[in-house]
């Protein structure tokens, strides 16, 4: 068993289920025995389409929708100077195209699967290290460092985040994305949750315990957003008052960031 919590040090942590526990401090969830998977040719592919229906490369539109979503979200944070940004786990590089479309001079990735930072070079020609993130020493300096459903995954993700906001220039941008345990799944369906959470992941987070986690890291602004919004989750589709039901959801969603997964925004 850990004997603190990985975001904020607290040692009031309590279990949940068996390897996963709580705290009581910053609220988040994390797991005592996550371990790293292997990210084979077939992560991007074959397992890809086996869980969403068709592989990830199939998947652009969509995720590039969502990244223009994302690249404005960034800039509405902080006046800085448009010229670097650094993608972690930038898999096939979908997000780096739209920072390239959006004005960036620079953009760069962090990937360790060979499949997709090889289709990031051939594709697009994008800078990608294949490396282990927490094993580079170095990150450099940029103008915004991007990381969707990575910081999860990290052994140590406060000490993640303290070299995130190390490499970022004056005014610079995190932002990421990540599970989060105030969310309908955790809150109505506690079992099914447990049973689909991924072995690999470290932590989940709350919208508190995400700000906090930055704000000891040392950021001076942050925003959190729920990324998404089901309502059918906490009542059925088919009462009569659903609809009623959904609009007070959104906007308590919207309010708080009440969701199975968050997007946070940083500003240094």
């Amino acid at each position: 068993m850990d004997s603190f919590c990985p975001l904020c040090d607290s040692a009031k942590i309590y279990p949940v289920f068996d390897s996963l526990y709580r705290c009581r401090k910053c609220g988040c969830a994390f797991s005592g025995v996550s371990a790293p998977l292997a990210y084979d040719d077939d992560y991007f592919t074959a397992g890809y389409l086996k869980q969403y229906g068709r592989t990830y490369e199939d998947d652009f539109p969509q995720i590039y929708k969502t990244a223009l979503v994302r690249m404005e979200r960034i800039q509405k944070m902080s006046a800085y100077r448009k010229e670097r940004i650094l993608d972690i786990g930038c898999a096939l590089g979908f997000f780096l195209k739209a920072a390239l479309d959006r004005g960036f001079a620079s953009v760069k990735g962090i990937e360790i699967s060979a499949y997709a930072s090889n289709y990031c070079a051939e594709k697009f020609g994008f800078d990608v290290l294949r490396e282990d993130f927490e094993k580079i020493p170095n990150l450099g300096i940029h103008d915004a460092i991007t990381a969707w459903y990575f910081i999860e995954h990290c052994c140590e993700p406060f000490k993640a985040v303290e070299k995130i906001f190390a490499s970022l220039a004056e005014n610079g941008v995190f932002a990421f994305s990540a599970p989060s345990v105030f969310g309908p799944m955790y809150g109505f369906h506690k079992n099914e949750w447990a049973a689909l959470r991924p072995s690999d992941h470290r932590v989940d987070f709350t919208p508190g315990s995400a700000r906090r986690m930055l704000k000891r890291a040392g950021f001076k602004k942050v925003k959190i957003y729920a990324a998404g919004f089901h309502p059918e989750r906490v009542i059925s589709d088919k009462r009569f008052f659903y609809k009623a039901f959904c609009v007070i959801y959104n906007l308590f969603a919207k309010l708080t960031g009440y969701s199975d997964t968050i997007e946070v925004y940083a500003a240094k």
